[in-house]
């Protein structure tokens, strides 16, 4: 595990810890509502409740989807 998974998964560790999340910030959504952080490089303590669909959106728009790639439509 390199030096920045390890700071992601830490800061994902405290995020859990910090607070539950019951609800999308997004659409409102209270199913599979999960932990996003928006910019965990520079300020890994920050996240925003999303859903499952919502929280894939953030990560598709931003071109950081998966292992460092996004899915392309077939």
């Amino acid at each position: 595990m390199t030096s920045v998974e390890r700071l992601k998964a830490a800061a994902r560790k405290r995020a859990q810890r910090r607070a539950s999340v019951s609800r999308c910030a997004q659409c409102g959504g209270t199913r599979r509502v999960q932990r996003h952080h928006p910019d965990i490089e520079r300020d890994p303590g920050t996240f925003v409740a999303l859903c499952e669909d919502c929280h894939v959106k953030a990560h598709l728009e931003r071109g950081n989807w998966g292992p460092g790639q996004v899915p392309t439509a077939t």
